[in-house]
């Protein structure tokens, strides 16, 4: 990947909702990658583990990062004034220092970076220490908006034009931003680009993931599929981090979860979106 005195970066680009963290395993399980999790989180990680009334946060290996010994080690959680400094992930410097030590840890080479948004990918595009690939990755809007809501929903019902107005906010904004992270970076040779549906992804994992990772000079290890097999080190994000077993499914409930009604409109408004990234406007699964 690129200048070999740059620290290598895979970087998980897209919205909530799109499997970001399932990747983030898979790929973290390979013995090359080392991930970070949503790395842009770690300053609000580290206000968490000075604020001990509510505990310190926790790791995907079920240890307090305080207890983790891979956390330990890269934030110098018993260096008082490195927690301090509220510029790790935010300083090139700081940053970097942060990678080395992840990747020493284990001996990896590559950093894996799953924070997803625009802001955090141009920050690392932008310091000449890194070489970054953006992976982006993209799932069905109308699967990313009712996921959203379904998530919302578990607390109570929501009246019809709150429910309305939750899909079509979370539909557009998925539109926002992979248009601005394809348009940003798609004819851009300074960046190495990589567009991954979820659906691909988790529909046939042992075909996509090969044709993924090859252009990261990287060979599909087939153990990566057993993720659970593996010790991973991600704080924050989506609650699968904490979770067991290794099955990667398909969640089709989105195709029945949404009204027509409801179908019809967002797939109506963001219709030229959709067909840019290869989705269709009729409501039926997928096939990769």
């Amino acid at each position: 990947m690129g200048d070999s005195c740059k620290v290598p970066v895979i970087y998980i680009a897209g919205s909530s909702h799109s499997g970001s963290t399932l990747l983030d395993l898979v790929f973290g399980s390979h013995s090359k990658i080392e991930s970070l999790g949503e790395a842009k989180k770690i300053p609000q990680v580290l206000a968490k583990f000075r604020d001990s009334s509510g505990g310190p946060p926790v790791c995907s290996c079920h240890e307090p990062i305080n207890q983790c010994a891979f956390w330990n080690s890269v934030l110098q959680l018993d260096d008082e004034t490195f927690v301090e400094r509220e510029e790790v992930t935010r300083e090139p410097a700081a940053d970097l220092a942060l990678a080395r030590r992840a990747l020493a840890f284990r001996g990896r080479d590559v950093l894996l970076d799953s924070s997803k948004n625009l802001g955090r990918l141009r920050f690392l595009h932008d310091a000449p220490e890194f070489d970054v690939t953006c992976v982006h990755l993209t799932r069905d809007p109308r699967a990313v908006a009712f996921s959203a809501i379904r998530k919302i929903e578990k607390t109570g019902p929501l009246d019809s034009k709150r429910r309305w107005r939750l899909l079509s906010k979370h539909a557009f904004d998925w539109a926002s931003l992979n248009r601005k992270i394809r348009g940003r970076y798609l004819s851009k040779k300074s960046i190495s680009y990589l567009r991954l549906r979820y659906e691909d992804f988790v529909l046939t994992p042992e075909l996509t993931l090969p044709k993924v990772l090859a252009p990261l000079g990287l060979e599909f290890e087939p153990g990566q599929m057993q993720f659970r097999n593996f010790i991973h080190h991600n704080i924050e994000g989506n609650r699968l981090r904490l979770q067991g077993g290794s099955e990667i499914r398909f969640d089709a409930s989105y195709l029945s979860g949404l009204t027509s009604i409801e179908w019809r409109t967002i797939s109506f408004i963001l219709l030229p979106t959709l067909r840019g990234f290869g989705y269709p406007f009729s409501r039926k699964a997928p096939t990769s």
